[in-house]
């Protein structure tokens, strides 16, 4: 089916949904946007966005919802949209890797509200998405901006899962710059080696 029949049954169920969401319904309109995506893997960029605002409106009443009524249904809808999402929006990426994180140990979302503060990580996406040719980062020492570096390159290569079509060269200018690359390097391929989205 192509994108324009999809779109219409999206808009159909979206009308369906009352002003306070089912889960079913909720469950239903994920569904269909998983098979949107299945069908036209190779939307544009403007159509993947029309795509990722339902998922947002998704994943936006199943925390409402969750933090209401505490059940557990609602919990598992937000990281499934979640993992949906992944291959395509590096901040749904950034979240799910760490899932299974305990809280103290995560990277992302204790730094999120700095990390998004000057719009880094949509800039990151907008390079990904071919709405930014060249993305140079200055940031001081200690502001994580390594560590991002890694996760948004493993993200590229894992989504996309076509290591040789991307050449990937990060330069950070350090005194530990040899250390540094090392470690990306490393850590590009325990993030993506032998893994896939739907393995997640």
């Amino acid at each position: 089916m192509d994108f324009h029949e999809h779109r219409e049954i999206i808009k159909k169920l979206k009308r369906q949904i009352g002003t306070l969401p089912s889960y079913d319904i909720l469950n239903i309109l994920l569904s269909e946007l998983q098979y949107t995506m299945q069908d036209n893997p190779d939307l544009p960029v403007e159509d993947r966005d029309f795509i990722m605002t339902y998922s947002g409106f998704i994943k936006k009443w199943a925390v409402t919802r969750f933090v209401q009524t505490m059940d557990i249904r609602w919990d598992d809808l937000y990281w499934k949209t979640l993992h949906f999402e992944a291959p395509y929006l590096f901040e749904s990426y950034l979240i799910y890797l760490e899932k299974n994180r305990e809280a103290k140990d995560r990277f992302y979302l204790p730094k999120r509200k700095q990390l998004n503060k000057h719009g880094l990580i949509q800039a990151m996406q907008d390079l990904e998405d071919d709405r930014l040719d060249i993305l140079s980062i200055s940031m001081p020492p200690g502001t994580q901006k390594t560590t991002l570096e890694k996760f948004f390159a493993s993200w590229v290569i894992g989504s996309t899962q076509m290591i040789s079509a991307y050449s990937i060269l990060i330069v950070v200018i350090s005194p530990e710059c040899s250390t540094t690359v090392y470690m990306i390097s490393q850590q590009i391929q325990m993030n993506t080696l032998g893994t896939k989205f739907s393995q997640m």
